[in-house]
This record gives C-alpha cells, sequence and structure tokens, in this order.
C-alpha cells in the first residue's frame, strides 16, 4: 500500500492547525496540556508494545534491537537541544523572541526520521499503514501545540509563529518524500528505520507517562486519559 496524498496532506494539516489554533488560544488564556500529552503518550505505547515491535522483529530478526536502542538514543541527543519540548516542557529565556535554532532543529530532525519510517507503507499492509500513520499524527498534535505556547509566550509575531509551525509541520512529509526519492535501501532497510522510529516513540511515551506528578500520585484525569490512549492503540493495532 502506497502513502496517499491525502494521508500526506493529513500529516501536515492537522499539526499546523492546532498548533495555529493553540497560537491564538493560548494568548487568551492559559491551559494544561498534561491530559492531552498523557492521551498520545500512552497511545504510541500500546501500538508499538502490540503492532509495531511484533511486526519489525517478525521481519527482521535478531539485530532488530540495537536500531530500536539507536533510536532510543537518537531521542535522548535530541532532547538534549529541545530541552524536552516533545512531553510538554516549555523553556523561556529572558526576552527572547524566538525559537531557539537547537530546538527547532532537534524537532524538525525529530519529524523528519518519523516521517521517512512511512516509507514501510510500501511493503506492509494496511493496518500496519494506518497504525504507524495515527501514531505519527496523534505524535505530532501535541508537539506543535507545545511549540505554538512556546511561541505564544515569548510574544513571538505572528508570521514567525505561523513559519515556525508550517516548517515544523512540513518535516514528517518530507521526510517520507525524501525516504521514497532516494535509495533510502543502500543506508537503512525500511524495517530499520521503523525499529529507530519505535525507539523515539518508546523514549518519548515512557517519559510523558512517567515522568513524576506532584506527591508521585497521578490524577483522575490523567488515568482516564492513559485509558483511553491504551483503549484507541490497541483498537488501532
Amino acid at each position: 500500500m502506497h502513502t496517499s496524498g491525502l494521508d500526506i496532506f493529513l500529516l501536515f494539516i492537522l499539526p499546523l492547525a492546532g498548533g495555529i489554533a493553540t497560537y491564538f488560544y493560548y494568548q487568551k488564556k492559559k491551559f494544561n496540556l498534561k491530559n492531552i500529552l498523557a492521551f498520545s503518550g500512552a497511545f504510541l505505547l500500546a501500538i508499538c508494545l502490540l503492532h509495531l515491535l511484533p511486526e519489525i522483529f517478525k521481519a527482521e530478526g535478531s539485530y532488530t534491537g540495537y536500531f530500536v536502542l539507536l533510536g532510543f538514543i537518537i531521542q535522548l541527543v535530541l532532547e538534549y537541544f529541545s530541552r524536552g519540548i516533545e512531553h510538554g516542557h516549555i523553556h523561556t529565556h529572558g526576552d527572547h523572541h524566538h525559537v531557539e535554532t537547537s530546538i527547532f532543529l532537534s524537532l524538525f530532525i525529530h519529524s523528519l526520521i518519523e516521517g521517512a519510517a512511512l516509507i514501510t507503507h510500501h511493503h506492509e499492509g494496511e493496518a500496519h499503514s494506518n497504525s504507524l500513520l495515527l501514531g505519527i499524527i496523534i505524535h505530532k498534535i501535541p508537539i506543535a501545540v507545545v511549540l505554538a505556547m512556546l511561541l505564544s509566550s515569548i510574544k513571538s509575531k505572528l508570521y514567525n509563529a505561523v513559519l515556525v509551525l508550517v516548517l515544523f509541520s512540513l518535516a514528517s512529509p518530507l521526510g517520507y518524500y525524501l525516504s521514497v526519492w532516494f535509495d533510502m535501501d543502500s543506508v537503512v532497510s525500511p524495517t530499520q528505520l521503523l525499529a529507530i522510529v519505535v525507539g523515539i516513540f518508546l523514549h518519548v511515551s515512557t517519559t510523558i507517562l512517567f515522568e513524576s506528578e506532584e506527591n508521585h500520585k497521578i490524577n483522575v484525569q490523567k488515568a482516564i486519559s492513559i485509558l483511553v490512549g491504551l483503549a484507541l492503540g490497541i483498537l488501532a493495532s
């Protein structure tokens, strides 16, 4: 199954819409993102454990775990530069009115790699394709929201904010098209690339879910968000 133009459009427009809507809303009213992040983290964890991990180990064999670990390490490095924006951390410094280049580039590379993994659409069935695509979209929307919150909090001009959000939203579609246009098999197989993304997903999802709450307690709303995310992940798998 090939990724359709509609798939790529949704991969672009949904994070962009979420980010732009948040940019305007956040200026008027602050809101808590923890429940949305908990939902996305639970969904990612479910599709990784129930679908993507069994699929890649079945297809690739004994070396797959190394690529999962590589993805985990890549995300660890990227988060050093992004300062944890992938799981809801917003850091502003003084009177800066722009998003630091390191933060944007780390998010861009993160999304580029995830989009490139959609090349597996050429090799796997519809259920595999849908769960992976849905996982990336559900993962990217909260990141776009947090990025927009950061842009709003530093009072970035509308033009600059929209430009940053558009470029971020384009990263995953660009990653997909680059993996289609170039012979990726000469560097890494589609399954190995997917294993790297699974490692990234596992790092992000576990960080979101297991970061400590106050007094090490989980509130009811977050618990419900996690259960809904897990349930949807089960259905998608």
